[in-house]
C-alpha cells in the first residue's frame, strides 16, 4: 500500500515490522516467516502472557499487603478513585512498575525460549557453538531470573525494591539476567503492550479493592502456553470485602461484574440463586478463561473471513472510517455480527459443558435422576442438521441476519457458545465485543 512512499509502511505495529522486513541492514532485516510468527505473537500469545503476568502478580500482591497498600497509594495518588487509568499517568506509576518487573523475574510468561539457531561460530566461555552442527539451543528465562550470581542469594524472596532504579541497575547492567520476553531482535514486539495491559488493569483492580490470599489457594505452577497456576489464584477475599462494604444497601452490590454474581448468589428465588461456589468459579472464568474464549474466536474468525471480509470491512469504514471503533459503532456492525455468531456456531469455544441434576427430571420418556452428571454438546447442537439446514457444514453469516432468536427459530438451546442460564458465560458480551 505504500510503495514508492520511501519504505513508509506506518506506524502501527504492522508498519514497524514491514519496516524492519525492508531493514537497509541485512544483518538486522527480518524474513516474513519471522515477520508473521511476530504478528501470531502479538494477537494470540499475547492474550496468555498478560493473563499470566496479572494472575500471578494479583498473587504475590494477596501474600505481601505491605506492597498492595503502597501500590493503591500511588495508583489513588494518580487517578483518584473515580478517573480510568490514562498512559500519561500509567507513566508515573514507579511502584507498580518495580511489582511488575519483580514478578515477571520470579514468574515469567514463557519458561523456555526455544527454537534458536546460531547463524555463525559462536564461544560462550570455553563452549564453542558451531553452526554446522545445526544446533538448536533452549534459552531458560526461569533459571536466569533465579540465579544467585544476578540476583543474590535472596533471589527467592519477592523484593520489588530491586528494580528502583530500572531493570539495567537491577541486573548490573547484564540484561541478559532477565529475559521475561526474550531479547535481542526476536524480543516479544508487545512486550510494552503486555505491561502496560497489566498496569491498566492492575490500577482499576487495586481503585476499587483490597484483597488477600484464600486460605484453599494451593500453589501449583505449571507451564501450559505459558507458566499458570494450575488452581488458579482464588477471589473469595475480593467478594466477601465486596459484601461487606455494600451492607444495608438494600442487597444490591453493584453493577459491575462482581456485583451482577453478587446480586445473584443473594436473589430472592432459589432456584436462579447461585452458590458461592458458583459465583467464584464465574469470576475465575471471567478473568482467565475468558481468554481463551476470545482468542479461540478471533482465531477461527480470521480463518472464515475470505467471501465476507470485503463486505465486513466495508461496514467498519463506513461505521468509523480509520478511526479506534467506539461502543456506538460497533452496535451498528450488522454483517460483523453475523460472521461472529456463525463463527462461533461452526467452532464453539467450549465444545460440551457438564452439569449435574439436581432434582429428577423428565425429558420426553427419560427420566433423570438426581446426582446424574450430564454432558452436553454445544458442538453437536451447532451442527445439527434438523436445526440448520443440510448445508449445516457451510460458513454463512446470513443465517443470523436478523438475530440469534430467528436464526434458530425461537429453540435458542440449540445455540450454545457461551451455555444457558442460570450458568451462562456473564463475560459473553465482552468477549464479542
Amino acid at each position: 500500500m505504500k510503495t514508492g512512499e520511501e519504505g513508509n509502511f506506518g506506524q502501527d505495529f504492522l508498519g514497524m515490522l514491514l519496516k524492519a522486513h525492508h531493514d537497509a541492514d541485512v544483518d538486522q532485516r527480518i524474513t516474513v516467516e519471522e515477520l508473521i510468527d511476530e504478528c501470531k505473537t502479538l494477537y494470540f500469545a499475547g492474550q496468555e502472557s498478560t493473563a499470566s503476568l496479572l494472575a500471578w502478580t494479583i498473587l504475590l500482591l494477596a501474600l505481601h499487603t505491605d506492597w498492595q497498600d503502597k501500590a493503591r497509594k500511588e495508583v489513588l495518588q494518580v487517578f483518584g478513585k473515580q478517573n480510568q487509568p490514562n498512559h500519561d499517568g500509567i507513566a508515573k506509576l514507579k511502584t507498580l512498575s518495580m511489582i511488575i518487573n519483580e514478578s515477571l523475574r520470579l514468574y515469567p510468561p514463557l519458561v523456555t525460549v526455544s527454537g534458536r539457531t546460531a547463524d555463525r561460530e559462536v564461544r560462550v566461555g570455553k563452549l564453542t557453538i558451531d553452526p554446522a552442527a545445526n544446533l538448536e539451543l533452549l534459552i531458560k528465562p526461569l533459571s536466569l531470573h533465579h540465579d544467585p550470581d544476578f540476583w543474590g542469594q535472596d533471589v527467592h524472596l519477592f523484593k520489588p525494591e530491586r528494580f528502583a532504579d530500572g531493570v539495567a541497575k537491577a541486573t548490573n547492567n547484564n540484561l541478559a539476567g532477565f529475559l521475561p520476553f526474550g531479547t535481542g531482535r526476536r524480543m516479544c514486539v508487545g512486550s510494552d503492550f503486555a505491561t502496560t495491559e497489566a498496569e491498566v488493569v492492575l490500577s482499576m483492580i487495586l481503585q476499587c479493592y483490597s484483597f488477600t490470599l484464600s486460605p484453599t489457594y494451593v500453589h501449583s505452577p505449571y507451564e501450559a502456553l505459558t507458566l499458570c497456576p494450575q488452581h488458579l489464584v482464588q477471589v473469595v477475599q475480593i467478594v466477601k470485602k465486596r459484601e461487606e462494604a455494600m451492607t444495608g444497601q438494600e442487597d444490591y452490590f453493584g453493577s459491575d461484574i462482581l456485583g451482577l454474581l453478587l446480586n445473584a448468589h443473594h436473589g430472592a428465588d432459589d432456584n436462579q440463586r447461585i452458590s458461592m461456589d458458583e459465583l467464584i468459579d464465574e469470576c475465575k472464568i471471567f478473568c482467565f478463561a475468558g481468554h481463551e474464549t476470545t482468542n479461540a474466536l478471533l482465531s477461527w474468525t480470521v480463518l472464515l473471513l475470505a467471501d465476507w471480509q470485503e463486505a465486513a470491512r466495508k461496514e467498519v469504514l463506513q461505521s468509523f472510517g480509520k478511526q479506534i471503533p467506539n461502543p456506538d459503532g460497533l452496535a451498528k456492525l450488522k454483517t460483523m455480527s453475523m460472521i461472529i455468531d456463525e463463527t462461533i456456531r461452526l467452532y464453539a469455544p467450549v465444545i460440551s459443558y457438564e452439569r449435574t441434576v439436581e432434582r429428577e427430571v423428565r425429558l420426553g420418556k427419560l427420566t433423570l435422576p438426581a446426582g446424574l452428571e450430564l454432558y452436553i454438546s454445544s458442538l453437536a447442537l451447532h451442527y445439527e442438521p434438523e436445526y440448520w439446514g443440510e448445508n449445516v457444514h457451510l460458513f454463512k453469516p446470513e443465517l443470523f441476519p436478523e438475530g440469534v432468536a430467528k436464526a434458530t427459530n425461537y429453540n435458542i438451546t440449540t445455540f450454545l457458545p457461551f451455555g444457558m442460564e442460570p450458568r451462562i458465560c456473564p463475560g459473553l458480551n465482552f468477549a464479542t465485543v
